[in-house]
């Protein structure tokens, strides 16, 4: 395996993928988002990433309860604070792009601040 020499303890998701556990979520999310590339150059929608929405969440609560790890771990309060640090951004992310999933209403620097890449404009 490629990463046989690296320390597997610390490398999550390498250890997911190592019992084929991560294989799911990757390879739908591959699937989905990959075919995109040949249509690089036009504008897309983002209703259509909609399909990478489950494996999307199946992926980061599967990364974040491999960062958890075991209830009886002698560090899984940090681990949880951690998960719990990634969850609050999770959130504060979903309220920034909020008024663009709902129709709001915002002034053009507002919306240009959620336009990461030129293509979605």
């Amino acid at each position: 395996m490629a990463c046989a020499a690296l320390d597997r303890r610390h490398l999550v998701v390498a250890r997911g993928a190592a019992t084929g556990g991560f294989a799911v979520p990757v390879l739908g999310v591959l699937a989905v988002w990959l075919p995109w590339f040949q249509f690089a150059a036009r504008p897309l929608f983002f209703f259509y990433a909609i399909v990478l929405l489950p494996f999307y969440a199946t992926g980061l609560a599967m990364a974040l309860g491999k960062i958890l790890g075991p209830a009886h771990h002698p560090k899984r309060r940090i681990r949880a604070m951690l998960v719990g640090l990634a969850v609050g951004v999770v959130i504060l992310h979903f309220t920034f792009i909020y008024p663009i999933l709902t129709d709001g209403l915002l002034t053009r620097p507002e919306w240009l601040s959620r336009m990461w890449f030129g293509t979605w404009i």
